[in-house]
């Protein structure tokens, strides 16, 4: 079977749906055996396996943040077997974060994601940007230089996703 970019785009929207419920392991189901991940702000050579790596994280998050909801904005499909997506992670702070968040505040993060899949729609590779120093209240609105961004400029502008 042949993945397209409608197939790799309905992939990721399963993905962001588990996500949202906190279904870690349907969020495995969709990943390809060998699958790699990489979460930027970790470091540039943070790359570790999906599966025995990044979903340990995927499943002590909602313990830090029991009520973390994620948002899709939007979904780029590319000409290849990649799809950028951008996100906003949210939810309460459960404890106080100096610097950052008060007990309770329901704080917004946006992301960046870029999916990589193989010929079978599986995703192969997971890159995932943020900016773990300053997570900021965006209030629903993503924003570049205090300016609302446009058709996902943000991402692009903020972080330079590349999807090659």
């Amino acid at each position: 079977m042949k993945g397209n970019a409608k197939d790799y785009v309905s992939t990721a929207q399963q993905f962001f749906t588990a996500y949202d419920a906190h279904d870690v392991d349907g969020m495995l189901g969709l990943f390809a055996d060998g699958a790699l991940g990489r979460y930027a702000p970790y470091g540039r050579e943070s790359v570790v396996p999906i599966r025995g790596g990044i979903d340990v994280i995927w499943r002590s998050f909602p313990n830090a943040v029991p009520n973390f909801r994620v948002k899709v904005i939007e979904l780029i499909p590319t000409d290849g077997n990649t799809v950028v997506i951008q996100a906003e992670m949210s939810g309460p702070i459960p404890a106080e974060v100096p610097g950052v968040a008060k007990k309770g505040q329901d704080v917004q993060i946006p992301h960046c994601y870029i999916l990589r899949f193989d010929s079978n729609s599986k995703i192969t590779r997971l890159d995932a940007y943020w900016d773990k120093h300053r997570p900021q209240q965006y209030q629903g609105e993503l924003r570049v230089m205090g300016r609302p961004s446009r058709g996902g400029s943000y991402y692009r502008q903020r972080f330079l996703c590349r999807t090659n």
